[in-house]
């Protein structure tokens, strides 16, 4: 439900984890720019905007 970016295995090294962070942290920026350029390009306000993807979350619609 969460949303699962990286599986790490012990035992793990300070770089390995690092790097794991450095992904994750460039993953979730990019997702934000992204949210941000679609809100600019909506119709919707940002509440209706928040509470469509509330809605999508809660049916489960982004699981593969």
């Amino acid at each position: 439900q969460l949303g699962v970016r990286e599986y790490l295995l012990k035992p793990i090294t300070a770089e390995e984890l690092r790097a794991v962070l450095d992904r994750v942290s460039a993953a979730l920026k990019a997702r934000e720019l992204v949210k941000g350029r679609v809100l600019e390009n909506s119709l919707l306000s940002a509440r209706e905007a928040c509470d469509a993807q509330r809605a999508y979350y809660a049916v489960g619609a982004y699981a593969a």
